[in-house]
């Protein structure tokens, strides 16, 4: 009987094992089977993605006047060209000689230094090729990176196409190319950060979260170097309403206590923002010492002419009508991207119906709150600007939120398609289906309202998207015949719809409207003959028979000098081009395509050729050389540009005393007019060609001279005035910044020998001169004065005294010298130190979360490590406890 009894229990055992095993075997069949079909789709999606960027690429490689757009041709092309040629040399690109008689670089917002994809791209390619390519980069980038953090908030794989197709075809391929360069590439690392910090939420193992951590901190550091300031700031509030978001609201995947989420939030936050700061050292800190010298130094541009928009922020309409509209327009730059009718009833309808899903309420949410600070007025506005050190950049440019607000639409649209293809919530209501036809009278009046009518084409896509909607539900026989397959091809079609309008619409614009000029402005990203020329001779290394051979071989032969450029900036005659504000007429940025401009060698033509001018475009001026050139002028400009006028041009000591040796001045300009013929009284022609007359400044101080005369400056800056007046001579007379401590000089004995200053050596953060005098005296140099600079005469260290203004003053004993000077930064080497040593700690994390990864099984539970052990108990003796076993299921 026992025996018996033991046979049968064994037999029920048995069938329980088979049957746990049965099971469990079926389990792993349908998740299997769910797998493959899961990768399927994603293929199927990516590579419909794929697609779909390639032909946006290529038509920006073909279609590219979009690389004649302002900021890309004058300021970040020419930077990043300029970053990448000295890393391609080996050297470390400090400070930059082309423009503003000399600026710095490492420290300057936006010239791409320490941004990883400016310094691995443009070291390598030539700069037209390499814009092109820094393009392609971040389309694949943000098309990977939105498709990743769409698929990881739930979506399906069409869902995800469709939000990562709206992204990528919209802010990156239109933004890119359209005014919102940096904006651009800031929007696509936050997507990265999103998605790092979402996944170091859920990472179990410290190794997971560190890296994760370490990988967000990478793209906030990203974007501090290309959009610091406003761009930081809005990138923050991002990603901390993120982490409040899905800690506290939608917590559902992570930690079960809420104090554990925050925990884990305040780590992921904290780590993120101490990872960006000691990964970004090298940039951050020269920044802040480079901005604390600059013209922006508070970060309040209030009193910098056209520096604060606030007050023509738009109101509510307005701001919706930029969104729906969907069409090239030059004001529409200014909005994050034409978005287009379809795709923003699609981001309504996928936040109304998501309710708490795929973080539908975050989206939704910060979409409301940057149109709410995009506005005039509002309540979150005034607290906003109440804020330290927050509002008086936000007034800068207050729409510029709009630029990052991209991401919310486009993951919006993705939303919408998943509620279309789920179950029974794919069905529209009959209010709801009155609510979309409302949406779009809705959408119409915003049109109507804010002035910017754009057809019946957005009109008419915007009432296909409804349609397309409501295709489930409409009652003819071949749909009811096709029910489970009408949710589907309405998903594809809205996917299709998208990329129709506006991204075919703006191809098309490119082939058939290949530009758009206003005032000499390109809008539109087409190809013409005219704008190509411009754009391809700004980047020739080499003019053969041009000016720009002229001015080459006289730097061979005669050393080191500035030229500067004149195309009738600030000539009353140029008011017709409607540009109004104080001191500014015709800026060169603005005609940068034009046969005249191209000539005067300024813009990007100044890098490329090797040669140095006064003037240039980059808003963190250094503030003593803004001044001078303004008193220099006579006149104010627009604060991102700086320009030499024709009151400085025909006759000036302050441009003499940055050795100025040549004028540049356009032959496109009347030569009857005033402006010209005093340019061309006061200097003699040595030079000329179809574009342009070169005439020679006889009167250029040279590279250094001594002055025994030194006088105080004074606070507002009194002694330059006079100096622009022609008051005192320079050759004899300086006038300093020393707290009133002037140094010592001394009068030259009569009958003694002359003073001579000799140029050795000039390179970008170093230059070598031989001096001699008979008597103490301040030997002046035409370079820039900046912190960071530091004088050896006979190699003792001495301080570099603001002279003149804007200049540079080492003072001298008598006798014979070598006077070397070195662009030396403190905050340069303790950022290199810093960053260099977090980037070891960094890869170290990586390599000891990949091990951890590694260790652990498919189904990420057993390492490699606990198999081993198993084995070895098994060899011993010891019954180890398995998944499956008949111990395991008794329990």
């Amino acid at each position: 009987m026992e025996n018996n009894a033991t046979g049968i229990t064994g037999n029920r055992l048995n069938g329980r094992v088979k049957s746990t095993a049965a099971a469990t075997e079926r389990k792993h069949s349908a998740r299997t089977a769910w797998l493959a079909t899961a990768h399927t789709s994603d293929r199927v999606a990516l590579g419909v993605l794929a697609l779909l960027v390639l032909v946006g690429l290529l038509m920006r490689f073909i279609y590219d006047n979009w690389l004649g757009e302002e900021d890309i041709l004058t300021k970040y092309m020419p930077w990043f060209a300029y970053v990448g040629s000295r890393l391609a040399s080996g050297e470390l690109p400090a400070w930059n000689t082309h423009y503003f008689s000399g600026s710095p670089v490492i420290g300057n917002p936006g010239s791409g230094w320490l941004y990883l994809p400016v310094m691995l791209i443009y070291p390598v390619f030539k700069t037209l090729t390499a814009t092109k390519v820094l393009l392609t980069v971040h389309a694949i980038l943000g098309a990977g990176a939105f498709y990743a953090l769409a698929r990881r908030l739930g979506l399906i794989p069409v869902a995800a196409l469709m939000s990562s197709s709206v992204f990528v075809l919209g802010q990156v391929l239109y933004g890119f190319t359209n005014h919102m360069t940096a904006a651009t590439m800031a929007s696509v690392w936050l997507v990265i950060a999103l998605l790092a910090m979402d996944m170091g939420l859920s990472a179990k193992p410290m190794s997971a979260t560190l890296g994760w951590t370490a990988l967000a901190g990478l793209a906030l550091c990203q974007v501090f170097m290309i959009w610091p300031g406003q761009g930081t700031i809005y990138a923050l509030i991002w990603l901390g309403c993120w982490l409040v978001y899905r800690c506290v609201f939608d917590s559902r995947h992570f930690l079960p206590s809420i104090g554990d989420r925050i925990a884990q939030a305040v780590i992921i936050g904290g780590g993120t923002v101490f990872f960006g700061l000691a990964l970004g050292a090298a940039g951050i800190l020269p920044m802040l010492d480079v901005v604390r010298q600059s013209i922006i130094a508070d970060g309040d541009y209030s009193n910098l002419v056209s520096g604060n928009w606030a007050s023509e922020a738009p109101g509510l309409l307005r701001a919706l009508g930029w969104m729906l509209h969907g069409a090239r327009n030059p004001e529409l730059t200014l909005a994050s991207q034409a978005f287009g009718m379809p795709v923003m009833i699609l981001a309504v309808v996928g936040a109304i119906r998501a309710r708490r899903q795929y973080a539908a309420p975050y989206f939704a949410g910060m979409f409301v709150l940057s149109l709410a600070l995009t506005l005039r007025y509002s309540p979150l506005l005034w607290l906003f600007e109440r804020t330290p050190g927050i509002g008086s950049l936000h007034d800068h440019h207050p729409s510029a939120i709009l630029w990052l607000v991209a991401i919310a639409p486009a993951m919006l649209t993705g939303v919408a398609v998943q509620t279309l293809l789920q179950g029974n919530s794919r069905k529209f209501t009959p209010n709801q289906a009155f609510g979309l036809c409302l949406l779009l009278l809705t959408g119409i009046a915003v049109y109507n309202s804010s002035k910017l009518w754009p057809g019946w084409w957005p009109i008419l896509c915007g009432a296909l998207a409804i349609l397309i909607l409501l295709l489930p539900q409409l009652h003819w026989p071949w749909l009811q015949r096709q029910t489970r397959h009408v949710p589907a091809l309405s998903a594809w079609l809205l996917v299709a719809l998208i990329v129709f309008h506006p991204t075919l619409r703006d191809f098309g614009g490119a082939i058939w409207d290949p530009v758009t000029d206003v005032g000499g402005i390109t809008i539109s990203p087409g190809k013409e003959p005219a704008s190509t020329w411009a754009i391809e001779t700004t980047f020739l290394e080499q003019d053969p028979g041009a000016a720009a051979e002229f001015l080459q071989q006289q730097d061979a032969e005669n050393g080191p000098f500035r030229f500067s450029g004149y195309a009738g900036q600030g000539y009353p005659d140029w008011e017709w081009l409607g540009y109004w504000n104080e001191g500014e007429r015709s800026a060169y940025a603005w005609r940068r395509l034009q046969p005249g401009v191209i000539g005067i060698l300024v813009n990007g033509r100044t890098q490329a050729l090797d040669l140095d001018q006064t003037g240039g475009y980059n808003p963190a001026q250094l503030r003593y050389y803004n001044e001078y050139v303004n008193t220099m002028n006579g006149a104010r400009q627009d604060f991102r540009w700086l320009d030499t006028f024709e009151s400085a041009l025909d006759g000036s000591q302050l441009l003499d005393m940055l050795n100025v040796r040549y004028i540049l001045v356009s032959r496109f300009i009347d030569p009857a007019r005033s402006d010209v013929q005093a340019i061309a009284a006061a200097h003699p022609e040595v030079y000329r060609d179809s574009l342009v007359i070169v005439y020679e400044n006889t009167t250029a101080f040279g590279n250094a001279w001594i002055v025994h005369d030194v006088r105080d400056n004074g606070t507002s800056g009194f002694g330059v005035r006079l100096l622009a007046a022609g008051l005192v001579d320079g050759h004899d007379v300086a006038f300093v910044n020393t707290g009133g401590v002037l140094p010592e000089v001394a009068e030259p004995a009569p009958g003694s020998a002359p003073d001579s200053v000799s140029l050795l050596d000039y390179a970008p953060e170093s230059m070598t001169f031989a001096a001699s005098t008979s008597a103490a005296g301040l030997m002046v140099i035409s370079e820039v004065y900046a912190d960071g600079w530091n004088a050896y005469v006979d190699g003792e260290k001495v301080d570099i005294i603001r002279t003149n203004h804007a200049l540079r003053g080492v003072p001298i004993s008598a006798g014979d010298h070598t006077v070397e000077l070195k662009y030396e930064p403190e905050s340069l080497r303790i950022g290199m130190m810093a960053t260099g040593g977090m980037a070891i700690v960094m890869i170290g994390i990586w390599v000891w979360a990949l091990v951890d990864w590694r260790r652990r099984d498919p189904d990420g539970a057993v390492s490699s490590r606990s198999k081993g052990n198993k084995d070895r108990d098994k060899a011993s003796g010891k019954n180890p406890v398995s998944p499956g076993s008949p111990q395991v299921e008794r329990e």
